[in-house]
């Protein structure tokens, strides 16, 4: 079995550089880099984690506690963690809270075994002393889409400007008559971007529908719909799903979609783009937010490199609905 003695005396460098490299410990020119990764592929070596977790005192897991575990989003953003982290030899260890108290009880039982937590937060309030616990012990955590604005490392989604702009672009279209589509949940970013959209594309008239949070919510707010198609030629839904139930809801009434209703989503869930007609929507940038939660992490443990708030911005997906 190759060890890092054989790996160094081919890479012409002392086992102490190799050890660097693998560890992500301290310097190493990139082409020494390169030189020993390949050697080490070559041989088919692999570290040995466990016995790096005891000399570094790690654990080599990265928790995730998910709040939403039917949110599609959420579920890309975990796998594209998952695979980065698992390329850099760290486990994910997930778990589901019910609500915001479980939230708080499975990061107490997590945190020992963890070196650091992505959180996908049910917390509704600015701050909380579990969380201000973590921060004064500089323990590394990143709370992801929270509800409420907080001064924690965070991942934020500017859904406002997501609905603005959704507004904006079918009003250049033609639509004059452009309702929106609610859920209960996060119903006022939404609400702002299509109230400023109006405003700005000089429309006057606000038509807002509530529906469940579903498919089958979409497809009874679209009987609602139906019987107000004559004050509308456009909907922005609050999200993919409600939009989808929607589309099937006019679609068993042969009300054509985008000719007599254009729809426009939110999420750009992976069958968006293979309804009938495909689902144009708002993209909130999925997989580069498992990115970017991997390179904050990754970056604090192993250079210490401090984490990071980031407003992630929206971009819409414009398909055949409108």
């Amino acid at each position: 079995m190759a060890t890092i003695h054989d790996i160094a005396n081919l890479a012409g460098c002392s086992a102490r550089t190799v050890s660097r490299v693998f560890n992500d410990s301290g310097p190493v020119k990139n082409s020494t880099r390169e030189r020993v990764l390949q050697i080490a592929k070559d041989m088919k070596f692999q570290p040995n984690i466990r016995a790096r977790g005891l000399r570094t005192g790690r654990n080599n897991t990265i928790g995730v506690i998910q709040s939403s575990a039917d949110s599609e989003v959420n579920r890309a953003r975990i796998d594209t963690m998952t695979r980065l982290f698992s390329l850099a030899d760290y486990s994910l260890l997930i778990n589901r809270a019910r609500s915001f108290d479980h939230e708080l009880e499975l990061l107490d039982k997590m945190k020992p075994h963890c070196d650091a937590i992505v959180i996908f937060s049910a917390m509704e309030i600015s701050a909380h002393n579990h969380y201000d616990t973590l921060m004064e012990q500089s323990y590394p955590f990143m709370l992801v889409d929270p509800v409420v604005d907080t001064n924690y490392p965070s991942v934020m989604i500017n859904r406002e400007n997501g609905f603005h702009d959704a507004v904006l672009e079918l009003a250049s279209r033609g639509r004059k008559k452009i309702a929106l589509v609610l859920q209960g949940f996060r119903q006022e970013p939404r609400l702002r971007g299509y109230r400023s959209g109006l405003k700005l594309a000089g429309l006057q008239r606000e038509l807002v529908f509530n529906s469940q949070p579903s498919f089958e919510g979409g497809k009874a707010v679209g009987v609602e719909i139906i019987n107000n198609l004559s004050d509308l030629d456009a909907l922005v839904c609050h999200n993919d799903r409600i939009a989808l139930g929607i589309l099937h809801t006019l679609s068993k009434a042969n009300i054509k979609v985008p000719k007599q209703v254009a729809i426009m989503g939110f999420d750009n869930d992976r069958y968006s783009a293979y309804t009938n007609p495909s689902l144009s929507t708002i993209e909130q940038g999925t997989e580069t937010i498992g990115v970017y939660l991997y390179e904050q992490i990754h970056g604090f443990l192993n250079k210490g490199i401090s984490l990071q708030t980031y407003n992630f911005s929206t971009s819409l997906v414009i398909r055949d609905s409108i």
